[in-house]
């Protein structure tokens, strides 16, 4: 990928690191991988500083856990310290090591061919490839010959290598190992070196973040990946740092590919550009002081803007993420558990040694103490009897006030009840209440189910995670966010399974459709189709006409009535069809609502309702066999899969039997049917399409008529949404898909309803493929895990003022982050980007053609009613009137 010229091959290369290696779903899922090479670090330093301070030698330590990092997350391997799997590691760190000294812009033989022959320099390198080539040969072979697949980058090259042989060759993915490799190892070990001793220099700015850390991470854990973005000046220090050691100090060369200018020069075709970024980084015309190590000058809005530690472009280094994340983690794990200070009264030698990538001349050498509060322990031997003495702890004076009172008070305070510990403190969550025999917990199900949750969680102190038996089913439920991304980056791949409920079963096709399949490769395939068929950005942009005239079709309707005056308006239904008309005109080329097509329309409105109401973790005949015997209920739940059915196939008939292909997804899918039978059965296809109308049409229905009963509620919200549709686009033309970038409020309008108002407010099920830990607890194989998305949206501890309706929040860096409507990780909702399209353009044309009010002075009812989907209890009826805009436009 570094050295690939522009072409159709980079571009493919590029998508691979973009989407396969780098995309932060996969960066999340090694987190795991950092976080204990990180913790091993702490270990090996303290054993020699737990009481005093010893001398280290920084630089191989660094390049060790970097090195580490490399390979455990592109082979699952170990090559330095305890748990490393090779006798050979120092020998494989020295090819690593020749490799990047051979890259660099400066070999004369590059530029003298005569030079080949009277040197070996070529033979030399030769010799280095077949050596790297052996060694990565070895690293694809052993998880070839696996028996079970880990979640190894390798792993999931080797898994792409089955689908798309002609393009996954063993060339392909030897040259995306020497890629990270090469350049994730040396370039992270030597920041941090010189970042450590640049701290060392400037004991004040040490403190200073050791000062920050200890204010917002405490002394009670260790410094997090999702504590960093709230570690600014931390933040400020890793960017000092590449402003003034830049890791490619000239970048990787580029050449002209056509006669060009650059600065007003002429450049000819196949002139070599070196780009000087140790220059422009210390440009006195840039930068205040630029050869001082002054962290605060980040502090200034737009200066980091001017770095390019990462080059610029498309050829800009697409793991500059990763490299971010392992500095900063390490750094601040660093400055957190250790006191530091020079050997010696004189500075850290700052000198720069030679290399393409900028080492420094002498490796760091310096004092470091473990810090009692964080590092530190006592040895305790095998077989040794560990007795706790919980009375002890419950008179603690340092735990509690006026500990041998007797005082029931204390509990009222958040977070108390956690420091007891009458029963022990085991390895299984808290459980709320008690479980009765055959039944379990299903007594307590009552809708909404993310409500009654909420509330157990609050009834054991707010317990972020517990456990219920549903039947004999062992079900956990988390409300908790962090415990949520643990679940979805570390155990991703392990509850990436899904129950199978009576509706997957005859509604799905025995569980094998997207959002029912269980993980593997069946549902890889699925993904892969839904990702590239269906929802990548050109496929969706080709149905943005579709998009554009349902909603002008919307507006015609709402206009008829309205254009001299206020008429009322019932929305739900509107609403509905129009995202019904949307999905079904992707996928078969038909309209349902509007047209003549009422039986129709009705039989899939009725379909539809009769799935989302039927889905959902909350029916007992899921959990309990006699529920089934003594309902009908799995009788109609049959039914209603064949009435479905006869639906899809009619849709599917009707396309095979049209003489001319159209442009609808179903055409698509029948084509890719045509010279991939085998595996696009009708099963497989009609799959999809329910996938597609159950997730895209209720849901997004939905969320349009929460956000437009709230800005009826706000309506100081709803105009200042309108001044920025009107300064921004203008009263010549509506509101169009690319005009949504530059709508921000408009933006946070969306993102606030789906925060209060998540469609699918616990998320779908997870289950357990094998034994785990979640959040410290045990979660044996099998138990199925529920997340509290509802629960998150409100949690006081994310949100300040949690159960207002305030986009404004969202303009404050990383609150959209916070959001996880669409769930996370490989099992998160692919049609995240169309429901978001549709949602977000439809509001802004709502908002930008009509005037709007409420039917009477009282608020809009936002109770909410029972469903997977989190519908309105009472349909939205409402007051428009058409602006000028719509007369004159449509």
């Amino acid at each position: 990928m570094a050295t690939a010229s522009y072409s159709e091959h980079w571009r493919n290369l590029r998508r691979i690191g973009a989407v396969e290696i780098f995309s932060a779903h996969r960066l999340n899922s090694f987190s795991s991988v950092r976080r204990d090479e990180i913790r091993r670090l702490i270990v090996r330093l303290s054993t020699t500083s737990s009481d005093e301070f010893a001398k280290v030698e920084m630089r191989s330590m660094l390049s060790h856990i970097t090195f580490n990092n490399i390979i455990r997350m592109v082979a699952g391997k170990r090559y330095y310290g305890n748990g490393a799997e090779d006798d050979d590691s120092e020998a494989k760190k020295q090819l690593i090591a020749e490799a990047m000294s051979s890259l660099s812009a400066g070999n004369v033989v590059d530029y003298l061919p005569f030079l080949r022959w009277v040197t070996n320099f070529e033979k030399r390198i030769k010799k280095l490839a077949g050596r790297l080539d052996e060694f990565f040969q070895g690293l694809v072979d052993e998880k070839r010959a696996a028996k079970e697949k880990g979640n190894t980058m390798i792993d999931h090259l080797l898994s792409l290598q089955e689908s798309q042989p002609e393009y996954y060759t063993d060339r392909i993915i030897k040259g995306t190992i020497l890629s990270l490799i090469l350049a994730g190892t040396d370039t992270s070990a030597l920041t941090l070196e010189w970042a450590l001793s640049s701290l060392l220099n400037h004991p004040e700015i040490m403190n200073k973040a050791r000062d920050e850390i200890d204010s917002k991470v405490g002394s009670k854990r260790l410094v997090e990946e999702s504590d960093i973005s709230n570690l600014p000046y931390l933040q400020n220090i890793v960017s000092e740092t590449l402003r003034l050691y830049p890791v490619g100090p000239l970048m990787v060369p580029h050449v002209a590919s056509e006669d060009c200018k650059v600065g007003g020069y002429d450049m000819p075709r196949g002139t070599t550009l070196l780009v000087n970024v140790w220059a422009i980084h210390k440009d006195p015309r840039l930068w205040d002081d630029p050869t001082i190590f002054k962290p605060e000058r980040f502090e200034k809005e737009g200066e980091a803007h001017k770095l390019m530690a990462f080059g610029l472009g498309r050829r800009a280094c697409p793991g500059s993420g990763l490299a971010q994340r392992l500095v900063s983690l390490t750094l601040g794990s660093l400055i957190q558990c250790f006191e530091w200070k020079r050997i010696g009264e004189e500075e850290v030698d700052m000198s720069e040694g030679g290399g393409v990538t900028m080492p420094k001349a002498k490796p760091l050498v310096a004092m470091c103490r473990a810090r009692a509060s964080l590092v530190g322990g006592y040895d305790m031997p095998r077989g040794t009897i560990l007795l706790t003495n919980m009375w002890a702890i419950h008179r603690h004076l340092q735990r509690w006030d006026d500990p041998t009172s007797f005082k029931p008070e204390r509990f009222e305070k958040e977070g108390k009840a956690h420091k007891l510990m009458p029963f022990g403190l085991g390895r299984r969550a808290a459980c709320p209440a008690i479980s009765w025999p055959l039944i379990g917990h299903l007594y307590l199900l009552k809708p909404p189910l993310h409500r009654t949750f909420l509330s157990l969680s609050q009834s054991i102190g707010n317990a972020p995670i517990f456990h219920l038996y549903l039947g004999n089913r062992l079900v956990y439920v988390i409300t908790s966010r962090s415990i949520a991304e643990e679940c979805f980056t570390e155990n991703d791949v392990i509850l990436a399974n899904r129950p199978t409920f009576i509706v997957s079963k005859h509604v799905g096709y025995n569980a094998t459709h997207l959002l029912a399949a269980s993980y593997g490769d069946h549902w890889r395939n699925l993904r892969r189709i839904a990702a590239v068929e269906i929802f990548s950005t050109h496929r969706l942009n080709t149905f943005l006409y579709i998009r554009k005239d349902e909603i002008r079709q919307l507006i015609l309707r709402l206009s008829r009535g309205s254009l001299h005056g206020f008429v009322e308006v019932e929305m739900k239904s509107l609403l509905a069809n129009l995202a019904s008309n949307n999905i079904i005109r992707m996928l078969a080329g038909k309209r349902y609502y509007g047209d003549d097509n009422n039986d129709e329309a009705k039989l899939v409105r009725q379909l539809v309702s009769e799935v989302v109401t039927s889905a959902g973790a909350g029916n007992p005949a899921d959990y309990l066999s006699v529920v089934r015997w003594v309902t009908n209920y799995e009788k109609r739940i049959k039914n209603l899969g064949n009435r479905f059915d006869a639906f899809l196939q009619r849709l599917i008939d009707e396309k095979r039997a049209e003489k001319e292909k159209g442009q609808t997804m179903l055409d698509h899918l029948l084509s890719l049917q045509e010279t991939q039978p085998e595996y696009y059965t009708d099963v497989i296809i009609k799959g999809i399409m329910l996938t597609l109308i159950v997730a895209g049409t209720d849901t997004s229905a939905v969320t349009l008529e929460w956000a437009m009963s709230n800005l009826l509620n706000h309506p100081e919200i709803l105009k200042k949404a309108r001044i920025e549709i009107d300064d921004k686009i203008g009263l010549d033309r509506l509101v169009d898909e690319p005009d949504i970038v530059n709508l921000p409020y408009l933006q946070n309008i969306v993102s606030e309803t789906l925060r209060l108002y998540p469609a699918v407010p616990l998320l779908l099920p997870h289950v357990a493929s094998e034994d785990c830990k979640v959040g410290g607890y045990d979660v044996p194989s099998g138990t199925m895990v529920l997340i509290n998305a509802w629960a998150m949206h409100r949690d006081p501890k994310l949100w300040e003022d949690p159960e207002m309706f305030k986009p404004e929040r969202f303009e404050k860096e990383g609150e959209a982050e916070k959001l996880m409507p669409f769930g996370m990780g490989r099992r998160a909702c692919p049609g995240a980007g169309l429901a978001q399209r549709l949602v977000s353009l439809a509001l802004g044309t709502l908002v930008q053609c009509f005037e709007w009010e409420r039917v009477s002075e009282e608020l809009v009812d936002m109770t909410e009613d029972k469903g997977a989907t989190l519908p309105k209890a009472m349909p939205l009826r409402t007051m428009c009137k058409a602006r000028p805009i719509v007369g004159k436009l449509i």
